[in-house]
């Protein structure tokens, strides 16, 4: 049965809990890991803040994947976002602005399609709800449950903003089985259960195990991933 390993890493748009800016250290950290997926959040394309690196193509070339970058917001000349890597052929890719109000920072969804080696198709979807609304966190999470109703083999996963007991999580909680994981927020001494995987149809996906990375220092988050045995079967189409 192949493995699948996915990682989910909140990059704080590169900088670490000591205030410095430093990719290298972050990519160190996807490189030791090994995922053959990833979702990455806080992700800064050309903004001044970050010396306007491209910092998708940046991990994406230094893992030798392909990448996705899905906008959230423009910013400071640039772009800040999500972005989703993956190792295996990339067959589909999809973007959707999620719900928004005023006076909260816009948020993204975005997916890829994959073909994973030896056992047919799987989608990866990853995302980074609101931070101050519950409200507004539900409707998002509505939103990219739904994408993915009728999808066959799904792995999601992103910083929900919530715990894995939030109301606002409890349509994902019904339909979805998660990785259990511990607290991955703020890096350097954990409180908060924030970071999620989750993943569909368990006839399909078999986890195997799952960790926060003991990494407390290259962002404010700690990344989490989880590694999966995936049986062979063909994909359903999404439910747009």
């Amino acid at each position: 049965m192949p493995l699948a390993t996915v990682l989910s890493y909140n990059l704080h748009a590169g900088v670490g809990m000591d205030g410095r800016l430093d990719l290298e250290r972050q990519l160190g950290v996807l490189r030791a890991v090994n995922a053959d997926l990833v979702v990455l959040q806080e992700v800064d394309v050309g903004t001044t803040r970050s010396g306007e690196v491209d910092q998708c193509t940046y991990f994406a070339e230094g893992l030798e994947m392909q990448a996705l970058f899905a906008r959230a917001v423009s910013l400071q000349g640039g772009e800040y976002g999500v972005a989703l890597l993956s190792r295996w052929p990339v067959l589909e890719k999809v973007v959707l602005p999620l719900p928004a109000e005023a006076g909260h920072e816009d948020r993204v969804f975005g997916a890829l399609r994959v073909a994973a080696p030896g056992s047919g198709e799987l989608w990866l979807g990853g995302t980074h709800l609101a931070r101050h609304s519950k409200a507004l966190r539900a409707a998002q999470a509505e939103v990219v449950e739904a994408f993915f109703r009728n999808a066959g083999c799904v792995v999601l996963a992103g910083d929900f903003n919530a715990g894995p007991d939030a109301c606002e999580l409890a349509g994902l909680r019904a339909r979805w089985q998660r990785a259990p994981l511990g607290a991955t927020w703020p890096a350097d001494v954990p409180e908060k259960a924030i970071d999620h995987i989750y993943f569909q149809p368990a006839g399909r996906l078999a986890l195997c195990e799952s960790s926060v990375v003991e990494e407390g220092m290259a962002s404010d988050h700690r990344p989490v991933r989880a590694v999966f045995g995936m049986m062979s079967k063909d994909i359903a189409s999404p439910g747009w």
